[in-house]
């Protein structure tokens, strides 16, 4: 499962961005709260839209869910600084437009979960990260 046109048309709409790459989708150690001092956006609905397509190609690039979620809790009032890290975003997408979910035809059918716990591993307010998936005949489902 791919959603690579889907990713292309975002990409065509941001055509500047396309000779800037970057390897990952955020930095690891962000301060996104404490820079308050950071200007408000002007256009706060452009900034939302993008975010908006980018939370739904979360459905099939897991690799972006961490770093989508933690921009779309800027929403109500975006800053420059946010709008920066979704960049970083995109320029992540012109690495790795191609990339999705594949779903094999003929597998045995076992439910496998993973997961794993970071106490106080969020930055922002202190709590646990926790991370999950589940995979059901090797195909991920969750």
């Amino acid at each position: 499962m791919s959603q690579k046109k889907y990713t292309a048309d975002i990409l065509q709409k941001l055509d500047n961005l396309k000779s800037k790459t970057s390897l990952i989708p955020m930095d690891q150690y962000h301060d996104l709260l404490h820079n308050s001092d950071s200007p408000l956006l002007h256009n706060a609905a452009a900034y939302r839209r993008l975010v908006g397509k980018l939370i739904y190609l979360t459905i099939s690039r897991p690799d972006l869910s961490y770093a989508v979620h933690i921009v779309a809790q800027y929403m109500h009032s975006p800053r420059a600084i946010h709008l920066h890290v979704v960049l970083k975003l995109v320029r992540y997408l012109v690495t790795t437009a191609s990339q999705g979910l594949f779903y094999a035809a003929k597998t045995n059918l076992v439910l496998v979960g993973f997961w794993d716990a970071d106490w106080g591993g969020c930055k922002l307010t202190r709590q646990s990260l926790t991370g999950y998936c589940y995979t059901f005949g090797g195909t991920l489902i969750a």
